[in-house]
């Protein structure tokens, strides 16, 4: 007798033994099919990759809320007056009591916003702050804007002054609008040559800086008692001056940043057919008038409405002389301004970043889905209000 051992991987081991009896059945020879298999080897994993998932380009966007209207007030500056002057009067501030006003307002909640971005509705300011507009009227004086050696605003100036308390308050802020009228005054010192290369590069200086130059017409003139004519040869000459100014530094790149706004001389309108020809007056680049800044107390004429209000004209925006009590006024009133919040939206896909509609519906979705207060969104310099689950759209992409 035999028997057949598998070891195994096909391996038979036979072991023969006696019998008393002849062994007369066939001999068996196991077949392949009985015999177990031999492992095979795992197929290659192929070199084609699997498909995956595209994502959607998307912008992670925070929005400034403000969950009342964000009424502002618009303060002007003029000359800066060194310490030993006996005190700050309306249209000139000791450089001390212009540090101790930057220290108030600054306590009370304020942040600066650019006048540009004011009048486009992107107002954003740090969350927890309030909205403040500077302006600075007849530059460039002495006292108001020189450069260093270095090329940095002279401490001894007032945009110097704000320069370095922006260095150590950054949440305030650094924007000015600038209104020169560049045809009756001579800028540092008339007896060097080298006088009007350092006012083009302090005007350049300004616009790398946030504080956009405008037009405050060539000689200052009296608008009242002004030809039509003579209006719009002082608007023209400012704004051509600027421009060779701008283009003696060697930055004729920044001539397309410059806009159309006038800031009315002693806060007095023409007369007559003047309103017209200065209303109707475009800059070298074609561009109309966008906005006339007036002028006056603070106590009286108030605070200007933000650009979706029914009051708002950019016709009449009314701006308040920075005196000393007009800084009074606005700190002991600062609980007028509201307080910007803040909400997450995420990542917001790209594809809405331009679609007015489609951002303001996505902003609803979150803000609701994210708990955020209703009130008047400011998202990629558009604003929507957000109300009892609606949304309405207040100013749509520049």
């Amino acid at each position: 007798m035999r028997k057949i051992i598998i070891i195994g991987f096909g391996l038979v081991l036979l072991i023969s033994g006696c019998t008393t009896t002849a062994d007369t059945s066939p001999s068996h020879t196991p077949t392949a099919a009985a015999l177990p298999l031999l492992p095979t080897e795992t197929p290659l994993p192929s070199s084609t990759p699997l498909p995956t998932a595209t994502l959607e380009p998307s912008t992670a966007l925070t929005a400034t809320v403000w969950t009342t209207d964000p009424y502002v007030s618009i303060m002007t500056y003029h000359q800066f007056a060194a310490n030993h002057a006996e005190r700050s009067k309306a249209l000139k501030v000791r450089f001390e009591d212009f540090e101790i006003q930057l220290n108030r307002m600054y306590d009370a909640g304020f942040s600066l916003i650019s006048l540009d971005d004011w009048m486009s509705g992107n107002m954003v300011v740090p969350e927890g702050r309030r909205p403040l507009v500077f302006t600075m009227d007849d530059l460039y004086f002495n006292n108001q804007l020189r450069l260093d050696e270095n090329g940095e605003p002279r401490p001894d100036t007032g945009i110097g002054i704000l320069w370095e308390f922006y260095q150590e308050h950054p949440d305030f802020g650094f924007s000015c609008a600038l209104f020169p009228n560049l045809g009756n005054k001579l800028f540092a010192d008339p007896s060097k040559d080298t006088w009007e290369m350092e006012l083009a590069e302090a005007i350049v200086w300004g616009m790398d800086h946030d504080l956009m130059p405008y037009n405050h017409f060539y000689t200052h003139p009296q608008l009242d008692i002004s030809e039509p004519g003579a209006i719009l040869w002082e608007a023209e000459k400012n704004d051509i001056y600027l421009r060779e100014l701008i283009t003696m530094a060697g930055r004729e790149d920044l001539i397309p940043e410059l806009d159309n706004i006038l800031a009315l001389t002693y806060g007095v309108w023409p007369r007559g057919n003047g309103i017209n020809v200065m209303l109707s007056y475009t800059n070298p680049e074609g561009e109309p008038v966008r906005g006339v800044m007036e002028i006056g107390p603070i106590s009286v004429v108030g605070n200007q409405p933000p650009v979706y209000a029914p009051d708002y004209d950019p016709m009449m925006i009314l701006r308040h002389t920075a005196s000393p009590s007009s800084i009074d006024y606005l700190i002991e009133h600062a609980e007028d301004y509201p307080r910007a919040q803040a909400c997450d939206l995420g990542m917001v896909p790209d594809r809405l970043l331009g679609d007015a509609e489609g951002l303001g519906q996505f902003v609803l979705e979150t803000a609701t889905t994210n708990g955020c207060a209703d009130g008047v969104y400011v998202v990629n310099e558009m604003l929507f209000r957000i109300d009892m689950g609606s949304v309405e759209v207040l100013v749509g992409s520049r």
